[in-house]
C-alpha cells in the first residue's frame, strides 16, 4: 500500500476497540517504515517513520503551520529505531490539503537512500508546504488568483509549448517561483496580465522589476482579455487537464509541471471550487516593453518607498504593440 488516504479510509472502517495510534504500513518497498494511521478516539490522521535518534542530527527546528505539527516521540515498540518522528493534522479546516501533503512528503521519504536522508527530505519537504500553507492557506486560490494562473497557463499552451517544445517552455515559466516575470526564456522574458473587466483598458503592476528589461534580452507584456461566465468557456481545471493531456508523453516536463502548479498554489483537492467560473477568451496583445514605453522601474523611485503597486493603461502602449508574428520572433531569439 502506498496511499496514505486508502490506510487512513482502511482504519476509519475499523472497530474502534484501542486508543491511541492505529496504524498500517506503506512503501513497504521503502528503506525505512513509514507508516499512516489515525489517533484513536479522535481519528486525526498522522504520518510517521521509525528512525534511530542519531538520524535527526542533520535536522535543527522543526517546520510547524496552522495545518501540521512535527512531532518527535517515543516508538513503543522496542528496537535501535527508537525515534518517532510523526506528523499530525493541527486543525479540520486543513484536512483535505493534509492529505496531499502527507502524500507528498511519504512519496519522497521513500525514495531516501537512508535513515539520515530520510528525516532530512521529510524536514525539507515540510519547509516547503510550511511556506505554501502560509502563502495559500487550506481553501484553495481566490478568483483573482485563479485568473492570473489561467493567463499564464493560456500563454503556456497556446504560444510557449507550440514555439519552444515541451521541456523549455515548463523550465521557463517562472511564475510559480515569484520571479520577476512569469517566464524567462534564453531570448525574451514574458510578463502575463489577465484582466476580466469590462472595458479591459488597463493592468496592475504589483512588483516595481516586473516591466523592467535591463537583466533580460528582451521583455514583452502580454495581456490576456478574459470573460467570465457560468454558461460557457473553460474552467481552470479544463485548461490544467489539457495540458496535463498534452505532457502526457513527456513524464520529465509532466513531473515539473504538476511540481509548478503546486507551487502557485493549485491543488487538485480544490477542484470543486473552481469549478463555476469559466472563461472565454475575448482577446490578446503583445507589447514590447522597451524605450519609453510606460511604466516604472527601480531607478525612478526615491529612497525610502517600498511597495509600489500602480496601473498600465492599455491605449497608451499602442505604440508599442506587436503583431503575433513579431512576438513570436522574440520567443524564438530573433
Amino acid at each position: 500500500m502506498k496511499s496514505v488516504e486508502a490506510a487512513w479510509a482502511l482504519i476509519a472502517d475499523e472497530p474502534k476497540r484501542q486508543v491511541g495510534l492505529v496504524a498500517r504500513r506503506i512503501h513497504p518497498e521503502a528503506s525505512l517504515e513509514i507508516y499512516a494511521g489515525l489517533d484513536r478516539p479522535s481519528d486525526v490522521p498522522v504520518v510517521c517513520i521509525h528512525v534511530r535518534p542519531a538520524a535527526l542530527r542533520v535536522v535543527g527546528e522543526f517546520p510547524s503551520s496552522a495545518g501540521f505539527v512535527l512531532q518527535r516521540e517515543s516508538n513503543p515498540h522496542p528496537g535501535p529505531d527508537s525515534v518517532r518522528l510523526s506528523l499530525w493534522l493541527a486543525a479540520p479546516l486543513y484536512r483535505d490539503v493534509f492529505g496531499v501533503l502527507a502524500q507528498d512528503v511519504v512519496d519522497s521519504i521513500a525514495q531516501a537512500s537512508d535513515q539520515r536522508a530520510a528525516v532530512a527530505t521529510f524536514v525539507e519537504r515540510l519547509r516547503r508546504w510550511q511556506e505554501f500553507l502560509e502563502r495559500h492557506g487550506p481553501e484553495g486560490l481566490g478568483a483573482h488568483a485563479q485568473r492570473g494562473l489561467y493567463g499564464e497557463l493560456w500563454f503556456l499552451r497556446q504560444q510557449a509549448i507550440p514555439l519552444k517544445g515541451a521541456d523549455i517552455a515548463i523550465s521557463a515559466w517562472t511564475g510559480p517561483e515569484r520571479s520577476n516575470q512569469d517566464f524567462q526564456f534564453a531570448g525574451c522574458a514574458v510578463e502575463v496580465k489577465t484582466t476580466a473587466s469590462n472595458p479591459h483598458h488597463q493592468v496592475v503592476i504589483s512588483n516595481i522589476r516586473q516591466l523592467d528589461e535591463t537583466h533580460v534580452p528582451a521583455l514583452l507584456l502580454l495581456h490576456v482579455a478574459l470573460e467570465v461566465r457560468h454558461d460557457a468557456g473553460e474552467t481552470l481545471v479544463g485548461i490544467v487537464e489539457s495540458i496535463r493531456a498534452l505532457l502526457r508523453p513527456h513524464s520529465q516536463p509532466l513531473s515539473l509541471f504538476e511540481e509548478k502548479l503546486r507551487s502557485w498554489g493549485y491543488l487538485d483537492v480544490h477542484a470543486v471550487h473552481y469549478a463555476d467560473a469559466a472563461y472565454v477568451v475575448r482577446g490578446h496583445c503583445f507589447y514590447h516593453v522597451t524605450g519609453s514605453f510606460p511604466r516604472l522601474i527601480e531607478s525612478d523611485i526615491p529612497d525610502g518607498v517600498g511597495d509600489v503597486r500602480y496601473s498600465v493603461v492599455l491605449a497608451a502602449c499602442a505604440h508599442y504593440q506587436l503583431a503575433s508574428e513579431e512576438a513570436a520572433a522574440l520567443l524564438a531569439g530573433k
